[in-house]
């Protein structure tokens, strides 16, 4: 099994450095990764509470705030509170849902050009697999 895990470790790992040496272009410029994670985390899952999303990307809290604050200055979140006031959402503004649809793009510019570069019976057992993680179950 290990032998197996190692091989699908080296491949996703070149498929994440083909999805992103050069292909910048796409996507928001001026966010770095940790504010492209939180915009994708909100995109995917919908508003959550800060220490949520800071549990999810393995952040501090202070760290979370930070990020908070610059994506609210940026116009591409805001914070709400839940009806339980002690809790504070953050959400994507139209802006943020723009950036998230650039990230979507983005991603499929980057698998279909992978896919491309696989036999069609790979590429169908890579697209299967992506597929399963779009919408995971929760059982």
């Amino acid at each position: 099994m290990a032998a197996t895990t190692n091989a699908h470790a080296l491949g996703l790992m070149r498929l994440v450095r083909l999805a992103s040496v050069g292909n910048t272009d796409t996507r928001a410029p001026g966010l770095d990764v940790r504010q492209q994670l939180v915009i994708q985390a909100l995109g995917l899952d919908g508003p959550m509470p800060l220490h949520t999303l800071a549990d999810q990307l393995a952040l501090s809290p202070s760290t979370m705030t930070g990020i908070a604050d610059r994506l609210e200055q940026a116009g591409f979140a805001r914070r709400e509170h839940a009806q339980d006031r002690r809790v504070t959402l953050l959400q994507l503004t139209p802006a943020g849902e723009q950036v998230f649809a650039k990230e979507v793009d983005w991603f499929g510019f980057i698998v279909s050009g992978t896919l491309e570069q696989l036999t069609p019976r790979s590429a169908r057992a890579v697209s299967d697999a992506l597929a399963s993680f779009a919408h995971p179950s929760h059982s």
